[in-house]
């Protein structure tokens, strides 16, 4: 009798609807997770309800309503095409599943789905690339509690960060070509910003505070997210045939001054200041189109960058659901 296993994928998430409560309400799961906000639980609880999602909800659902389809949240329907299409490559013995760690189909929901079937074996695999403890900790974690509610705990194995993984980056490398990079003037590798406590946290050598320079991945920094940051902005580039010069990398969506750069919108400012009219952005901190990439970079960067320097920039799609990036994650589920 054939194992009967499950992949898992897990990615962020996203609200219900583009609707104000329901945004907030989305809010409250993600900015509540310990992980994600490290302070005590009652500073956490008043700090979130009192202070960010009454301020943070009405704009956040219109940027929501600015990438929303008849379908639903971008992030939720590529997700889906992804496992649909992952399930045709797959033997039958095994099945594909999503899940959203703050959202709908929640961990919980799925776990307790795939229980029921009486799994051999669960693979689960956070889909980000680099780590962190606010994504896939968090998600490790959540995933771990779930489990200890089934009656029977089958065997479950996780897919580490992937950052260096050859398919991951050629997955990247394809967009990239399809983007036409060679011919753009510049290449902008910007990855979502952290805390820089998150970061010295696991990385204490290097002060992410005050320092922007960038880091190597060694013995001490080889847990970092920004190092592995750097190493994924790398192998990629080498993949496509980008030569040092051709790129810079950058970190995005920042909440203030003491979260990790150098920042996205600085680097884009420079590159302009210095003749630079026709920059590409990637995003390889996520392998699917959400907030930060349709509307952070596409809508918002884009039209700021056109009016301050009359320059074009171009958002490179993410992997989303190609053929390269889910035969890549089987092969990245086989490995784990």
């Amino acid at each position: 009798m054939n194992k009967q296993i499950h992949y898992l994928f897990i990615n962020t998430g996203s609200p219900d609807s583009p609707h104000t409560a329901d945004v907030g309400r989305y809010l409250r799961r993600f900015l509540g997770d310990r992980r994600v906000l490290t302070m005590p639980a009652l500073l956490r609880f008043l700090l979130v309800n009192i202070c960010i999602v009454p301020c943070r909800a009405r704009r956040s659902a219109r940027l929501y309503r600015d990438i929303w389809t008849r379908q639903g949240s971008p992030l939720q329907v590529i997700q889906q095409r992804f496992v649909d299409k992952m399930q045709r490559m797959l033997p039958p013995d095994v099945k594909a599943h999503m899940a959203m760690r703050y959202g709908s189909p929640s961990i919980a929901s799925v776990v307790e789905s795939i229980g029921r079937s009486n799994p051999d074996e669960i693979v689960v695999m956070p889909l980000f690339p680099q780590y962190a403890s606010s994504t896939t900790g968090s998600v490790c974690a959540e995933v771990m509690r779930c489990m200890s509610r089934l009656a029977v705990f089958p065997r479950i194995r996780f897919a580490g960060t992937f950052f260096d993984h050859p398919g991951f980056a050629d997955a990247w490398a394809e967009r990239l070509a399809e983007a036409r990079c060679h011919k753009r003037g510049h290449v902008v590798f910007s990855f979502h910003s952290l805390p820089a406590t998150h970061l010295n946290a696991v990385h204490p050598l290097h002060d992410h505070c005050k320092s922007d320079a960038p880091e190597e991945l060694t013995g001490e920094s080889r847990n970092c997210y920004r190092a592995q940051c750097y190493a994924t902005a790398r192998l990629i580039a080498s993949r496509a045939g980008l030569d040092q010069s051709r790129y810079s990398i950058a970190f995005q969506s920042k909440m203030d001054k003491h979260w990790c750069g150098p920042f996205t919108n600085r680097v884009v400012d420079d590159l302009c200041r210095h003749g630079c009219t026709d920059i590409l952005i990637a995003t390889p901190a996520f392998t699917t189109d959400c907030l930060e990439t349709l509307s952070e970079l596409t809508l918002q960067l884009t039209q700021e960058v056109k009016r301050r320097h009359n320059a074009d920039i171009t958002v490179c799609e993410c992997p989303n659901d190609s053929d390269t990036w889910v035969k890549a994650c089987i092969d990245i589920c086989r490995e784990a």
